[in-house]
């Protein structure tokens, strides 16, 4: 299962790069229909589909507690926090490209979010006792913190364009009406 969501997101993130370094439109016909902004929304939703599959699944399930124990040693604030979060950018990302404004801004508030639920909730056990899981669960919080200053980055983008379009609009409509 964590290769499944590291792999969908990694497929998603190597698609994104692929796409923006493009700069020829020649380029850009080669890729077309090898890879697509569509396609990395897909790869990112099967990730968190997978992932969030393995949440409704309970604290409890075995599986959850194969993945926390070596060699994987994955945490909630890992599996449900980062890689949540890195899906969701993944999409906002997407779907900017694709000049889906409000789907970018609605995958951004999605992804603060979870983080919120992380980095606010930090100060709560998450059953873990000894010192280094504490520390590696600490780590992890810090990484959903700076993803957090990312995802505002492009929450903030996706505004600014939606305020544009609704200028747009407005300046046509009174040209229109007078």
């Amino acid at each position: 299962v964590a290769l499944l969501i590291t792999c969908s997101n990694n497929a998603a993130t190597c698609a994104l790069q692929v796409l923006a370094n493009t700069t020829t439109e020649q380029e850009t016909q080669k890729l077309d229909g090898i890879v697509t902004y569509k396609q990395i929304i897909s790869y990112s939703q099967n990730a968190l589909n997978l992932i969030l599959a393995l949440e409704s699944k309970g604290p409890d399930s075995k599986l959850r507690a194969i993945l926390r124990r070596p060699p994987h040693n994955f945490s909630d604030a890992k599996l449900f926090g980062q890689f949540v979060v890195k899906s969701y950018l993944l999409q906002a990302k997407a779907y900017w490209h694709l000049r889906e404004v409000k789907a970018c801004g609605d995958a951004c508030q999605l992804a603060l979010r979870r983080i919120d639920q992380f980095v606010h909730d930090s100060g709560k056990s998450n059953g873990s006792s000894n010192s280094s899981s504490e520390i590696h669960r600490d780590a992890e919080i810090r990484q959903l913190s700076k993803a957090q200053k990312e995802v505002q980055q492009w929450q903030q983008k996706a505004k600014e364009q939606k305020r544009a379009q609704l200028q747009r609009e407005k300046k046509r409509a009174q040209a229109m009406f007078g």
